[in-house]
């Protein structure tokens, strides 16, 4: 993680252990690590089903009790607060089953699938490196071709990404188009590759 991620990071750690109810800052420790958990939970139950949301909802539990519990002297934020998600995560997709949720995998093998606290740790730089690569293309980019970009990136298909956005499959085609010929943009995320 960037140092100044870690700053940050340390800052609402901070700010939520002087006032554990700040809920504008666990909001934002939570939209920070959203990508890991939204895709953590969508390796198990379908995003938008109540098994999906029960999983975010237990990572997010977890991501508020690894930031007021944490010791900064046992190591780095990131790798304890992944910790934290994956043994909560176990939990949830364990009593998921019990209830016979709609999970994507049974989970008796599938926990040693879940990734470890350094996969999770890597995954949650990769991301921030890629967030911060969509900021500096949000400045070079239109408004239509940047929203084409991330919902793009969020797995979204060209068909899904027309309805969502109320236009035509070939504009959608068309922005993705210029977004991939623009030097600017394909040197911004030519480091991440």
């Amino acid at each position: 993680m960037k140092e100044s991620e870690m700053s940050r990071v340390d800052g609402m750690i901070a700010r939520l252990r002087e006032d554990p109810n700040d809920s504008v800052t666990s909001q934002e420790l939570f939209s920070a690590f959203y990508p890991l958990t939204a895709s953590l939970a969508a390796r198990y139950s379908t995003p938008g089903s109540s098994g999906y949301d029960e999983l975010i909802q237990a990572m997010r539990i977890a991501l508020y009790d690894a930031a007021l519990s944490y010791d900064k002297q046992k190591g780095k934020f990131a790798t304890y607060a992944a910790a934290c998600m994956r043994n909560r995560l176990i939990d949830s997709l364990r009593a998921l089953e019990r209830e016979n949720a709609d999970l994507l995998d049974p989970l008796g093998e599938e926990i040693a699938a879940i990734p470890s606290e350094e996969d999770l740790e890597r995954d949650f730089v990769s991301r921030e490196n890629y967030l911060h690569a969509l900021s500096l293309a949000k400045e070079i980019l239109s408004p239509f071709q940047y929203k084409v970009l991330v919902l793009g990136s969020e797995g979204y298909s060209t068909a899904e990404i027309a309805e969502r956005l109320g236009v035509a499959a070939k504009t959608v085609d068309n922005a993705k188009y210029r977004t991939r010929t623009n030097k600017r943009v394909r040197e911004i995320f030519s480091d991440l590759l």
